[in-house]
């Protein structure tokens, strides 16, 4: 497989796992700050790139409602925050991460349209030049894929086309 002009034979195993952010439907978070659960995967991120990070994840909105701001404390994991607001803070680790290629996967189920629409405009914008897999169950993200591949189950059978 190529991935970005380069045979991922040559790639170690980490570093092609550095390429790969994933966006899934429950994501992980640490009882620490809106910060630290963004910057965790990567810890040598200047601030003026932090600050561009949350502005292509839509993450510097949410942080102005929260008095502490980034320094909001995250609590089991993220149960004081909505399932948009996990799910934009998920997208922002990858981008920290620096990821070539991002699986996003059933990303937008249980949040409102409105981050839906985030999300959409994410992926078209600031993930353009980049890999973007998007595993879901609804046709929301249908007009801004390149290639859509649908799956239908028949039980007896393999998945098929």
């Amino acid at each position: 497989m190529i991935i970005n002009g380069k045979n991922q034979k040559e790639i170690d195993v980490k570093s092609l796992r550095e390429k790969f952010g994933i966006v899934s439907q429950k994501i992980f978070l640490f009882n620490d700050t809106i910060k630290n659960n963004i910057m965790y995967s990567s810890k040598e991120i200047r601030e003026e790139k932090y600050k561009e990070i949350l502005k292509k994840s839509e993450l510097e909105k949410l942080i102005k409602k929260f008095p502490l701001k980034d320094n909001h404390m995250i609590t089991n994991n993220g149960q004081n925050l909505s399932g948009g607001q996990k799910q934009l803070i998920a997208i922002a680790r990858a981008l920290a991460k620096g990821a070539d290629v991002f699986i996003f996967d059933e990303a937008t189920a249980h949040i409102d349209k409105e981050i839906k629409e985030t999300i959409k405009r994410i992926i078209k914008e600031e993930l353009k030049d980049k890999i973007c897999f998007i595993i879901t169950h609804d046709d929301d993200f249908d007009e801004i894929g390149d290639k859509i591949l649908k799956l239908k189950y028949i039980e007896g059978d393999s998945i098929s086309e």
